[in-house]
């Protein structure tokens, strides 16, 4: 009796270059863009007398105070997007700010933690043979992981994207989506990704089943 053909071939194996390369990079893209943000945004350097490459590095990573303060918004492009600082100490939004940082420190890196454990794992078992997921896995655990990391080093999110609706001075916060980084970009293409292997896999088994 022999075996089918797809019996016999073997699983794909997870494309771990590609994740680890992904991660990585959006992880550094993260926190380089985080880093110019805060010298062209603010005054901090110059507060702390951060003049050399390495004194600033040492600022971006560890200094708190006497904490940065924030120029006017740069308009890019007018009546829609700003370059604006800003120091989330909540999750999306500002979720969970009113916490005390002693709590809501540990809690969000620890929840951030847990979800790349999970996506690491689940790109394990299907990423694959699924390309869409293949991206989007790498994406999310890279946007989790950029945010943690301002977590741990400072207690906040480094924020410097402003979109809005015809309101460049900010005289109507609610014109305004919430002010996001490039972690929170890949964060948002991975969860794209995510739904459009969604859409993929369902139009694969409606094939599969002849419908």
């Amino acid at each position: 009796m022999t075996r089918s053909a797809t019996a016999s071939e073997p699983a794909p194996r997870p494309r771990w270059g590609l994740f680890a390369s992904v991660l990585v990079v959006w992880v550094a893209l993260d926190q380089a863009t985080k880093f110019l943000a805060l010298g062209a945004f603010t005054n901090v350097f110059q507060r702390l007398h951060a003049d050399t490459l390495a004194e600033r590095l040492a600022a971006f990573a560890t200094a708190r105070p006497p904490g940065p303060v924030a120029h006017p918004p740069t308009v890019v492009v007018p009546a829609f997007w700003n370059f604006f600082y800003t120091e989330n100490i909540g999750a999306f939004g500002s979720l969970g700010s009113r916490l005390p940082e002693a709590v809501r420190v540990p809690a969000f890196t620890l929840v951030s933690l847990v979800a790349i454990v999970l996506m690491a794992e689940y790109h394990r078992r299907v990423a694959s043979s699924r390309p869409a997921l293949a991206w989007a896995l790498p994406l999310l655990c890279g946007g989790a992981a950029g945010n943690a990391l301002d977590r741990v080093l400072r207690g906040y999110v480094i924020d410097f994207v402003d979109w809005h609706l015809a309101d460049p001075a900010w005289q109507a916060p609610v014109r305004h989506w919430f002010t996001f980084n490039v972690a929170d970009v890949g964060i948002t293409v991975g969860v794209c990704l995510v739904l459009l292997d969604g859409v993929l896999a369902a139009r694969a088994e409606k094939r599969s089943k002849g419908t």
